[in-house]
């Protein structure tokens, strides 16, 4: 984990990828936390820089998972697009909550969506797959998260200051 740490620190500029700040704290911020997905902890796909340490900073925004908050990031979209090619499930229960808070859901439903890693991924239609709708709203409202706080994994992150 931490040679992939390295290797990020050394080939990524030092600036957020959610909001484009720079000389800010940065973390090393997982899309599928690594109690979720641990076979991609150390994924170098998987981990962007964002900003930490306040409640508006984009790493608590993405952990959040708030709709209407994360669409103002920048890197919503190829987030997103992670989350649904590597973890359907995950990529449903998100699509829920943004079903539950009226906010449009920012990609396409089936068919191939360019990564943030800009290579194109076979994205399966999850509509109607794993979540039916009274589930979705319970999920969306914060019940059946599949995060993991419900997983028990502690969180941990390598957080660095720049």
């Amino acid at each position: 984990m931490h040679r992939t740490y390295a290797h990020l620190d050394a080939t990524r500029e030092p600036v957020c990828a959610g909001c484009g700040a720079g000389h800010v704290a940065l973390s090393h911020s997982h899309l599928l936390s690594q109690g979720q997905r641990p076979d991609l902890a150390a994924a170098e796909g998987n981990i962007v820089l964002h900003c930490f340490g306040r409640r508006d900073a984009c790493h608590e925004t993405w952990e959040r998972a708030v709709p209407a908050e994360l669409v103002r990031m920048r890197d919503h979209r190829a987030n997103l697009a992670h989350v649904v090619a590597h973890d359907p499930r995950r990529g449903a229960w998100l699509r829920a909550k943004f079903e539950a808070a009226g906010v449009p859901w920012p990609l396409e439903d089936r068919g191939k969506i360019a990564s943030f890693v800009s290579r194109e991924a076979e994205v399966p239609d999850i509509v109607g797959r794993g979540v039916r709708p009274e589930d979705g709203e319970a999920r969306a409202a914060g019940d059946g998260d599949p995060g993991p706080a419900e997983q028990g994994g502690a969180r941990r992150h390598a957080d660095r200051q720049r």
